[in-house]
């Protein structure tokens, strides 16, 4: 009887650890796969950041009499990186821009849809002077912080 209970302890032994192995194979993927997940989510994406190009940009613009428009902008950013591109090619954007701004009429500065597409333009030269000098070109946006037409 006794190498009954013997042989019989083993074999629940080895089916136990039998059933372990199993369940640790099958269970430990999951696990594995769940932290992964987890730690693609918790990834911090990159800061935004605001980068403002002050001071405002004043210029007349084209228009029967001498007119002129004041605006403040802001540019949106993805990422520090591009944040520094901005600052060390501030002067030839703020160029950019002033050519741009300059070459607008007084149809396109009063209206709503005027306002979006200048937006978009304003967009495309910071973008362009970014890719011109092989900078990190992640922005966002142009905001317009203030916007006179005079």
């Amino acid at each position: 009887m006794q190498s009954f209970s013997y042989l019989f302890s083993a074999m629940l032994t080895r089916a136990c650890l039998l059933c372990a192995t199993f369940m640790l194979a099958t269970i430990a993927p999951v696990q594995v796969w769940a932290e992964d997940e987890e730690s693609e989510e918790d990834a911090p994406a990159a800061e935004i950041h605001y980068v403002p190009l002050k001071p405002a940009f004043v210029t007349n613009y084209l228009a029967t009499k001498l007119r002129y428009f004041k605006t403040d902008i802001s540019i949106k950013v993805r990422g520090s990186a591009t944040a520094e591109a901005i600052d060390r090619h501030q002067l030839y954007i703020r160029h950019n821009l002033v050519m741009l701004f300059s070459n607008q009429d007084q149809n396109t500065l009063n209206s709503q849809e005027g306002k979006h597409k200048l937006q978009e333009d304003a967009l495309n030269e910071v973008v362009a002077v970014l890719n011109e000098e092989n900078e990190p070109s992640d922005v966002e946006g142009i905001l317009f912080t203030s916007f006179i037409v005079e």
